[in-house]
């Protein structure tokens, strides 16, 4: 079984991921997948300050999608080992719904 959500921290991962991994665009979200070797889910977040200019809100943001995946790694955890970055590219009003709702989808594609 996967252990806790990791975090994606340096630029070098990010890179990686973008380069290497497979994408997928579920609006107001867009996922990059990298299977991993290690029994490990690691997440990165990118929110620009186009999409939210606020730091509060992107923070705010980062926050309900960490938990989200949180809660998607304790009944998904087998299949998303590996690095994933999600990237926001719209302002959802009610981003909690609309991003469960982006993650579902993209948990059935995937």
């Amino acid at each position: 079984m996967a252990s806790a959500l990791g975090r994606l921290k340096s630029q070098a991962d990010f890179s990686r991921v973008f380069r290497s991994g497979g994408r997928l665009k579920i609006s107001p979200l867009v996922f990059w997948h990298l299977p991993g070797e290690a029994n490990q889910v690691r997440l990165g977040i990118v929110i620009s300050k186009k999409t939210a200019p606020l730091a509060t809100r992107r923070n705010y943001l980062r926050r309900v999608l960490r938990h989200l995946f949180q809660l998607t790694t304790k009944s998904w955890g087998e299949r998303l080992v590996g690095d994933t970055v999600v990237m926001v590219v719209e302002n959802a009003e009610h981003p909690a719904a609309s991003f469960d709702n982006s993650i579902q989808q993209w948990l059935k594609k995937f």
